[in-house]
Parts: structure tokens; C-alpha cells; sequence
């Protein structure tokens, strides 16, 4: 689903693309950082009891849902 225009669209990349490297680089880790803490509040109100070792764990097996690059974590035992 798109409801954005395609004129704000381009307008909206022209201004992305304006930011230098470092700039479209932090603004990516600002995104991660964000869905990391939505992804954290969700498990908490599903899992109230759980501790911040059982919230990692559940972050990481929600990412390797849609990231076979973490198929390492088996090895690690806490999942």
C-alpha cells in the first residue's frame, strides 16, 4: 500500500539525498534504534514477566524470521 504521492515522493528523496553519508548513516541507526524500542515495548506487553535476557532472546528469534543471516544464534543455546 502507497499512499503517497508520487510528486512528494520525489520531493522526499531529493531532500534525502541532499544529507550528506554520515547524516543518511545516522538516520538509519536512529531507525533501528527506533524499531528496536517498539520491538522491546511490544515483548514487554505481551511478556510483563520476562527478564531483559528473555527479551534479547525473543528480539533475536523475531528477526530471524526475516533474517537467515542469524541462523548462528542456534549455536548459542539460548534460544
Amino acid at each position: 500500500m502507497n499512499d503517497t504521492s508520487p510528486e512528494i515522493e520525489k520531493v522526499y528523496k531529493e531532500i534525502i539525498m541532499a544529507k550528506s553519508n554520515e547524516e543518511r548513516f545516522f538516520m538509519g541507526l536512529e531507525m533501528i534504534e527506533s524499531g528496536y524500542a517498539l520491538m522491546t515495548v511490544g515483548i514487554k506487553m505481551e511478556h510483563p514477566g520476562f527478564s531483559e535476557k528473555e527479551i534479547k532472546c525473543e528480539i533475536i528469534k523475531r528477526l530471524r524470521k526475516t533474517d537467515p543471516t542469524l541462523a548462528w544464534t542456534d549455536s548459542l543455546g539460548l534460544l
